[in-house]
């Protein structure tokens, strides 16, 4: 009997706790909006959904924003934002990503990519398909000559240009004058990369 009224003073004098000093700290996170999880790449929030692109670029990646935009889509989200700090990986794998980006401007959804840190090779292609570019005042940019994952060699011209004429579309420099930067394995600086129109606004 002693234990049982003992347990109920505890929880009362807990409520009354909570009630006067915690309401305060607790009543925010109550009201705010659910943060949706569609998996380890993408959460949505408020209606916008945040996606990181972080590590190597491989396939997995590409399946996953592949299944990632279907969703949005499903979703009737009409806007993304895309964290980019990334030294690249696979070249194809990063035409995926770049047309899973392009599918989703092209059907009225608004993409923003923010690099920082470093936006490399085959992360360039995911940034240079947003609508408005963005990156932090100290990240890095690099394009060098993409290489076959399988054996070290350098990808068929055919691909070189298909990379290229992809950064040209989304800059102020051509097709040829992005494959100079790629032979020489070119580092730039996201000044460089404003004057050259591959990114809109630093931050």
């Amino acid at each position: 009997m002693l234990k049982s009224i003992l347990t109920s003073i505890l929880l009362l004098s807990l409520i009354v706790t909570v009630n006067i000093i915690g309401y305060v700290q607790i009543k925010p996170v109550l009201d705010m909006p659910p943060i949706l999880f569609l998996d380890e790449t993408c959460e949505v929030f408020n209606d916008v959904a945040y996606i990181e692109i972080l590590r190597d670029i491989s396939i997995e990646d590409s399946a996953s924003l592949w299944a990632v935009t279907r969703s949005l889509k499903a979703l009737g989200i009409t806007k993304v934002q895309i964290y980019i700090n990334n030294y690249g990986g696979s070249l194809l794998d990063g035409f995926a990503l770049y047309d899973s980006v392009k599918e989703l401007t092209t059907e009225g959804v608004s993409v923003e990519a923010y690099g920082d840190s470093i936006v490399a090779s085959a992360a360039l292609l995911v940034f240079a398909g947003a609508d408005w570019r963005t990156a932090s005042k100290n990240c890095v940019f690099m394009v060098h000559d993409p290489k076959n994952s399988e054996d070290g060699s350098v990808v068929e011209d055919k691909f070189k240009r298909q990379y290229a004429s992809i950064l040209a579309a989304c800059s102020s420099l051509s097709t040829d004058e992005w494959l100079v930067k790629m032979k020489n394995e070119t580092w730039f600086t996201v000044q460089e990369a404003l004057e050259w129109g591959l990114v809109d606004e630093i931050r």
